[in-house]
């Protein structure tokens, strides 16, 4: 992958052939799986172009990265919506690490 976005880099660096489940505040998140992320638009059953989704937040609310804009965003895959930037995305990464170790 050829990227400046360095959080891209560090959560990519975690992604395996399996999902990652850990806990965000009370909610239950998972970091998606190769698969997942290469053939998104049919797991996620979305047709939003140019992203690459990373975290599952449930309720088909995904944290994803916009290519485009190089930014992290919520997509909810039910209307196909970006509808908010993502302003910690570093308090993720920090969870995804705390459950690899």
């Amino acid at each position: 992958m050829n990227c400046n976005n360095n959080e891209l880099k560090e959560i990519m660096s975690y992604v395996g052939d399996e999902s990652i489940f850990f806990l965000n505040e009370s909610n239950e998140c998972r970091l998606l799986s190769k698969e997942e992320i290469n053939d998104y638009k049919k797991h996620l059953g979305t047709n939003v172009d140019n992203i690459i989704p990373l975290i599952d937040l449930m309720d088909n609310n995904f944290i994803v990265y916009v290519k485009e804009e190089n930014d992290f965003k919520m997509l909810n895959t039910t209307d196909d919506i970006l509808y908010k930037n993502v302003d910690n995305i570093n308090n993720y990464i920090e969870l995804i690490k705390s459950v690899v170790k």
